[in-house]
């Protein structure tokens, strides 16, 4: 298997302004580093949860992983929502995996500013199964959960390349509230 470190020079992460290194791995942010001591500490974790976030490469691979480590929320006595990780090859949604691994933050809606961190395992995200030849990848993060990205794998003897240029794609900047981090679509 060819083994990368999510901040290799052929990925690029899009959409995270900022990102913290931690041992757990790379955990993208949405807010830029100047921000820091404007957001309160119990809304950290939504500045980190990556709604809109992606990995972006060109591969001929036909088998990818992806190592994270997930903190899901747990509102209430409510179950933690799976986290979705989708894989877009030129365009086309390949491949959705749901992934329930990791650790869980129960917030109590009495005390909303003292979560209950429960400690998990991280998990792997596995991509099978694509089609050959070179493509233009994104594994989109999900909505619903903090992931911090340890290592990305592809099949051995593939070839991995910075994506092609985005500068021409269509952007969509919105500045919004909770409707707009989408923390509630499936994927």
């Amino acid at each position: 298997m060819l083994e990368l470190n999510p901040d290799h020079a052929s990925i690029s992460m899009i959409g995270a302004l900022d990102t913290d290194v931690s041992e757990d791995g790379i955990t993208p942010r949405r807010l830029p580093d100047w921000t820091r001591p404007q957001v309160p500490a119990f809304m950290e974790i939504m500045v980190t949860q990556p709604s809109g976030v992606r990995l972006a490469f060109a591969t001929d691979a036909t088998h990818i992983e992806l190592d994270i480590s997930l903190t899901r929320i747990q509102m209430a006595d409510r179950t933690p929502r799976t986290a979705v990780f989708d894989l877009v090859c030129d365009g086309n949604l390949q491949q959705s995996r749901a992934d329930d691994s990791g650790h869980v933050l129960k917030v109590d809606l009495r005390k909303p500013t003292q979560p209950v961190f429960v400690a998990g395992q991280p998990g792997t995200v596995v991509f099978e199964n694509l089609p050959a030849g070179m493509k233009q990848c994104e594994i989109w993060l999900p909505t619903s959960a903090q992931v911090a990205l340890r290592k990305l794998r592809f099949n051995t003897l593939a070839t991995v390349e910075p994506a092609s240029a985005t500068e021409k794609q269509r952007r969509w900047v919105h500045h919004g509230s909770s409707i707009s981090h989408c923390a509630e679509a499936a994927s």
